[in-house]
């Protein structure tokens, strides 16, 4: 048995659903929307480090997630280092192969990459926080005790959610304030670059001037 909440029509007016997964042996999900959250962690048995491919080590887990629970948002905690080379390797096609299978249910700009400092930065209120500081976290928003793996999964679904709201906030405020499509392209582009709106908004006006 996969999965620990509920299913089905119980979509809250005015939210979106979020996949948080955090790739790893023992792979932590959560679903964020549901109350309580959906969560839980499946380990891959074995040496998982001598699978030729992870969608071997993970054949439906990741489908069935979306299956059953239809996120509309995909986050997928970013891997940048390992105990070895090979531990990253693996980390980094764990991660393709969850994006692979979400691209069947969501378009690729609903699928997020979310570095691990951003999610506690956000969820714990510290970008350096420890897995027991999430877990308390979890028990703190939510009322839940959970494991490592999950309580993880549930920082990276909500760190995504704020992103999201944050994103999309501040596309309104640019589709306001900028005076021609031709703007309103530079800027997204040099925000899809990393600028902040309001130095994005600045560049974009005086090149339009010019």
């Amino acid at each position: 048995m996969l999965y620990n909440g509920p299913v089905g029509s119980d979509r809250k007016a005015g939210l979106i659903r979020v996949a948080g997964l955090d790739p790893a042996r023992c792979t932590g999900y959560a679903i964020l929307e549901l109350e309580p959250p959906a969560h839980g962690a499946i380990l891959v048995q074995g040496e998982w480090e001598a699978h030729e491919n992870p969608l071997c080590c993970l054949p439906d887990f990741a489908r069935e997630i979306f299956e059953n629970y239809k996120p509309q948002l995909v986050c997928i905690e970013a891997q940048f280092y390992g105990r070895n080379v090979r531990t990253l390797r693996r980390l980094a096609e764990l991660a393709g192969a969850f994006k692979y299978v979400a691209l069947q249910f969501v378009d690729v700009s609903q699928i997020v990459d979310i570095e691990p400092r951003s999610v506690k930065a956000r969820f714990a209120a510290h970008g350096g926080a420890d897995k027991m500081v999430v877990q308390r976290a979890v028990k703190a928003c939510y009322g839940i005790t959970v494991g490592q793996n999950a309580a993880d999964a549930i920082g990276i679904a909500y760190a995504g959610a704020v992103m999201h709201t944050e994103e999309t906030r501040a596309r309104e405020r640019l589709q306001r304030t900028v005076k021609s499509p031709a703007e309103l392209e530079l800027v997204s582009r040099l925000r899809a670059l990393g600028c902040k709106p309001a130095v994005a908004l600045k560049m974009a006006g005086a090149a339009v001037v010019k």
